[in-house]
């Protein structure tokens, strides 16, 4: 099982941090900050593991990691390709599949239904009321043109 809690427009930090994950599970917990950091406890809350990370000059070809400390480098990256001056570290296909599932766990929580989708491009099959959730209405001026 697995509860998800999103405090992001609230400025109460949890565990001395305003953003992150915790993870409770039965022989522990871990702790994510927000960045690449972690700590891990034990059942007794004794802490077994730390991990600190320092950006390094070689992270800026790890695409895979998990972000924060990245964030700067792959955003600047963004700019210099689309200026022409750099190629691109992590490419807009690997975004869309990093966020495909979250966006589809969200519908099928929304729906209250299990989802069946196309594998070649995630559409929800057979589903009309969860395709509705597809996409949003947009605020007049806001609207997305193509």
């Amino acid at each position: 099982m697995a509860l998800w809690e999103g405090r992001s427009s609230n400025g109460f930090n949890s565990e001395g941090y305003g953003r992150g994950v915790i993870f409770y599970g039965e022989k522990g917990t871990m702790f994510v900050p927000g960045g690449d950091d972690y700590k891990v406890y034990d059942l007794d809350n004794k802490l077994v593991k730390e991990v600190k990370t320092e950006l390094q000059e070689a992270s800026r070809t790890n695409t895979m990691g998990m972000g924060e400390k990245l964030d700067s480098i792959i955003l600047s990256n963004f700019v210099e390709s689309i200026r022409g001056k750099s190629k691109l570290v992590a490419p807009i296909t690997e975004g869309q599949k990093s966020t495909l599932l979250p966006q589809l766990g969200n519908i099928s929580y929304r729906s209250g239904r299990t989802l069946y989708c196309d594998p070649k491009n995630g559409h929800i099959l057979n589903d009309a009321e969860a395709m509705k959730l597809w996409k949003r209405e947009y605020e007049k001026g806001w609207e997305m043109t193509l």
